[in-house]
């Protein structure tokens, strides 16, 4: 642990001794309040130009903005690399409102807030971890930065950890849709719903003692996320590949998304 760090925990501890639930509460929604406030200032009240990726993920969005679902033909012939479900989301925001990327751009917003609820409020039990873990998501440079941008990073992100509060308290089918919509999202969330598969699919294997009764083997714990994460071929079959093949025509793929094996390991920061 690092100087920093043990600083931090020693003020978090200090934190929890001295302040009570309801002021711990407070503390902790005034404080992300003025975050939040702070980056919608900076953002321009979420108006701001086109950033980056925004300008083109913006045009593809309207080619799902004529109606409230899209056809077929829409979801083969898009020209990004990732599953469409955000570009969806987007589009339909735009058909019903007709607000320009400002609708895109707040239900981003308000997805992150929610996200942070999720993770950082504060629970009855005087611990320190939630705050310490909400401080690793705000450690992550992409979080608050494309919080309020046209980015379908977001989307992933929340019906991830839907999936994943759903699992923990045993709503499995729940937790199977959230993990389903995510990889609807974004291809590589399938890391989630298999990292738990393959866990609790180890867990069922020890605990049979009698390999004779295979049928307990088969426990929604491991099958729903296995199910979720089986939902990657329906997109495979739809694309005729990982991603739609107009994409790849109008976009130079990264070399990860084009060979099976690559690896990028400074990926890794995407962790936090």
């Amino acid at each position: 642990m690092t100087r920093l760090e043990q600083l931090i925990s020693i003020l978090l501890i200090s934190m929890n001794i001295q302040l009570n639930h309801s002021q711990r509460k407070f503390i902790f929604i005034l404080s992300i309040t003025a975050i939040y406030i702070a980056l919608i200032f900076y953002l321009d009240f979420l108006h701001g130009n086109y950033w980056h990726d925004e300008k083109t993920f913006w045009k593809t969005t309207l080619t799902f903005s004529d109606r409230l679902f899209p056809t077929i033909e829409d979801l083969r012939d898009y020209t990004e690399l990732n599953t469409p479900l955000p570009f969806i989301i987007f589009g339909a925001l735009e058909y019903l409102f007709h607000q320009g990327i400002f609708t895109g751009r707040l239900l981003n917003l308000i997805l992150s807030l929610i996200i942070v609820f999720i993770i950082g409020y504060p629970r009855q039990s005087n611990r320190s971890s939630a705050i310490l873990c909400l401080i690793g998501l705000f450690m992550c440079p992409y979080y608050l930065w494309l919080s309020g941008r046209l980015y379908t990073e977001m989307i992933a992100c929340f019906c991830v950890i839907m999936g994943f509060v759903s699992y923990v308290g045993n709503r499995h089918l729940i937790s199977c849709i959230a993990f389903i919509l995510a990889i609807a999202s974004r291809q590589y969330m399938l890391a989630f719903p298999m990292a738990i598969a393959t866990y609790e699919f180890m867990i069922a294997i020890k605990n049979t003692r009698d390999f004779s009764r295979i049928t307990s083997l088969f426990k929604w714990r491991w099958l729903a996320p296995f199910i979720a994460a089986l939902s990657i071929f329906v997109w495979i079959y739809l694309f005729q590949g990982l991603a739609p093949q107009t994409a790849f025509e109008v976009r130079l793929a990264p070399e990860v998304q084009r060979s099976t094996w690559a690896l990028t390991p400074g990926g890794a920061m995407n962790f936090l």
